[in-house]
């Protein structure tokens, strides 16, 4: 953010003080993360690139912070701090990070280049897999995704139940289906239902007419 080291804003420890030789600064590398530290260290260094000058106004603040935060490590609470920072360190997240160890600080420049994990999202969604139907043991089974991530909870609930539902987890190849689609749907089929039925009736009636007349003729 453009702040020098030597600078202490909110008290006398200078941000240099801090991040040398008061923890959790000096021992980080002693609690990162054992599987995702290079991605957070690369997400961490492209953000601070970009939104650094933003904090730049926030400088006393986050000096506080870090001061603060550096008393907790020194006070009654280090010992519990310290077990909730290794049960982080080997903690598992609800999503997938690998694709963020390729990212670059100079990813979040104006103008950047796209980072090499959006080239490869981008790409599958260009080409995604091509999928096919399957004979197995007397049924058919379809590889083809038709439901879609986008369609409302419900809906997928209730097409999963289905046999032959796939999950398009791309977002790509299945439509997504909503609500007024269901109605839509509903509504033309039962237009076309009940239009069928009466001309179905009216042709009954019609040869039933023409049955009846040649009876008639018949007998006379």
């Amino acid at each position: 953010a453009g702040v020098p080291t030597s600078a202490s804003p909110s008290s006398s420890s200078s941000w240099f003080d801090l991040l040398t030789s008061s923890k959790p600064f000096v021992d980080a590398v002693r609690f990162q993360h054992s599987e995702h530290a290079l991605a957070h260290g690369r997400i961490s260094a492209a953000y601070a690139k970009l939104c650094g000058k933003l904090w730049r106004n926030d400088a006393c603040l986050l000096h506080a912070c870090a001061v603060r935060w550096a008393q907790l490590h020194d006070s009654v609470f280090a010992e519990d701090i310290a077990r909730h920072r290794t049960q982080w360190a080997n903690a598992s997240f609800c999503f997938e990070m690998i694709d963020y160890q390729d990212v670059l600080p100079d990813d979040g420049l104006a103008n950047p280049s796209a980072p090499i994990c959006l080239e490869r999202a981008f790409t599958a969604r260009l080409h995604p897999e091509v999928r096919t139907e399957r004979f197995s043991e007397g049924s058919w089974f379809s590889d083809v995704p038709n439901m879609s991530i986008y369609s409302p909870p419900l809906l997928l609930f209730f097409h999963s139940l289905l046999p032959w539902s796939v999950l398009d987890r791309t977002g790509v190849t299945a439509q997504p289906i909503f609500w007024k689609d269901i109605v839509y749907k509903a509504s033309t089929t039962a237009w076309s239902t009940a239009w069928s039925t009466a001309w179905s009736i009216k042709d009954a009636t019609s040869t039933l007419c023409h049955w009846c007349r040649s009876k008639l003729f018949a007998n006379e």
